[in-house]
């Protein structure tokens, strides 16, 4: 009775063992499918054809039906030689399935074109030569806009933000919204270089050039208000500017049409240092004596000195400074209460983001404005 008990435990222990080894091996299985189907979604998504070529099999075909109901057919190499080394896709990948039963096995992905298409990825993949490769794929899509509830994990977007996410990295902040509801926030990087404090999504940047927008904005909501006409000779509310052979109005200045020359540029070649302080009264003094380069509407040029003079422009109309009607206007009544202007530039801003650029070594050097 102990013997055959011996042998009865002997017998579990080895369909035990068993269980375990099959279920290791499924695992390893599973893990090198979604491993290749991986490398076609980071090889188009990352410009990586040498990603895409290890994915596929040397008969690989893309099957679509095309508008006329004709069957489409694209070749490996035809697909792969669409896809520009080095090119980043704007497309968020991830995979959804994987199922398989000896050599063959099947696929099913989701890739997000934010704003455009919805593609789900259907693929075939064989094991050729010890290897999973993908034999065929197909696919069917959506507008972006008919996705009720598009699952978008945070794992897939922050593959997006992987070079970022170092403390030898300036820092980096992202965000995605979808129909108004936030599905991912994340900063990554160092808020200084030589500090490595990590940045935070409190963690306050320079808009610099994209600040244009929100002008733009302060000056259609006086419009918008009654208060100036996007019609108007700005030399209504800016009385400096000399007599022009032709008028220049807010349109043009929103428009960079005026034909001004930037006053950056002009700065620069007057011999004045990048990390030389251009205060507001020696902008004004040198637009004071600006002669339009063409006839307002007839060219465009891009000029911070058109989106200046519309700060001047606001700070007219509205009768305050133009760093008090942004934060009274604009940013407090959307909620952007860590949002300001600087008009100060020896005021000290908390958590603010130091500006880098790439140098040519591949790393950063610090960047004036």
């Amino acid at each position: 009775m102990r013997l055959i008990a011996r042998i009865l435990l002997i017998t579990l222990l080895h369909v035990s063992h068993l269980s375990a080894a099959q279920k290791g091996n499924d695992f390893s299985e599973e893990e090198a499918i979604r491993a290749v189907v991986m490398n076609y979604i980071e090889g188009t998504g990352n410009g990586e054809p040498d990603k895409l070529r290890k994915a596929f099999h040397p008969d690989f075909n893309l099957y679509t039906v095309n508008n006329e109901d004709d069957l489409w057919i694209r070749s490996g190499e035809k697909y792969i030689s669409i896809v520009e080394p080095g090119k980043k896709a704007n497309r968020i990948g991830r995979i959804i399935s994987v199922d398989y039963e000896e050599n063959a096995a099947t696929a099913k992905a989701e890739i997000i074109v934010p704003g455009w298409r919805v593609f789900t990825d259907y693929f075939l993949l064989l094991k050729y030569q010890g290897n999973w490769k993908i034999v065929q794929k197909s696919y069917s899509s959506r507008a972006f806009h008919e996705l009720d509830n598009p699952v978008v994990q945070d794992a897939s977007i922050e593959e997006l933000f992987t070079e970022f996410d170092s403390p030898d990295h300036p820092a980096v902040a992202a965000l995605v919204i979808n129909k108004g509801e936030v599905i991912f926030k994340k900063a990554f990087g160092s808020v200084q270089l030589d500090s490595k404090i990590p940045a935070t999504t409190s963690t306050k940047f320079q808009l610099a050039g994209m600040s244009k927008h929100f002008t733009a904005f302060a000056t259609l909501l006086l419009a918008e208000q009654g208060q100036l006409s996007l019609t108007d000779d700005i030399r209504k509310y800016v009385s400096y500017l000399p007599q022009y052979d032709h008028v220049i109005t807010i349109n043009h200045l929103l428009t960079m049409t005026s034909g001004l020359p930037d006053f950056w540029s002009i700065k620069n070649i007057a011999g004045w240092h990048r990390d030389d302080v251009l205060t507001q009264e020696q902008v004004r003094e040198m637009v004071s004596k600006m002669i339009p380069s063409f006839a307002p509407g007839d060219d465009y040029i891009y000029s911070n000195t058109d989106h200046w003079l519309l700060s001047e422009i606001i700070s007219h109309v509205s009768g305050q400074p133009f760093s008090d009607f942004m934060t009274e206007e604009i940013f407090k009544p959307l909620g952007m209460n860590k949002t300001l202007v600087i008009d100060d530039f020896e005021a000290y801003i908390p958590n603010l983001a130091a500006s880098y650029e790439s140098d040519r070594n591949g790393g950063f050097k610090t960047f004036k404005y």
